[in-house]
């Protein structure tokens, strides 16, 4: 993924480049740099996404919302300062 194509470019995390992940997956801790990666509540984002489409079936002319759902960051090895 990411991280074999960063290394294509002969760039290094985190000393030229950060790299992030989302959903905290298991392989994100003993990949080498560790990575850092944003984690959420999965059952939280099922309910709310089954919330919604009920009521889009009950009322067709809803209009879209927003909605917006704490995630929690996870920093492990491959963060890093920018380039000087």
């Amino acid at each position: 993924g990411a991280l074999r194509a960063i290394s294509d470019f002969n760039l290094r995390v985190p000393h030229d480049i950060s790299l992030f992940g989302y959903d905290d997956i298991p392989l994100a801790q003993y990949m080498v740099p560790r990575l850092s990666t944003a984690s959420k509540d999965g059952a939280r984002t099922g309910r709310e996404a089954v919330r919604l489409l009920l009521a889009r079936l009950q009322q067709t002319d809803l209009p879209g919302q927003e909605i917006r759902l704490p995630a929690r960051v996870i920093l492990r090895e491959s963060i890093g300062p920018a380039p000087a």
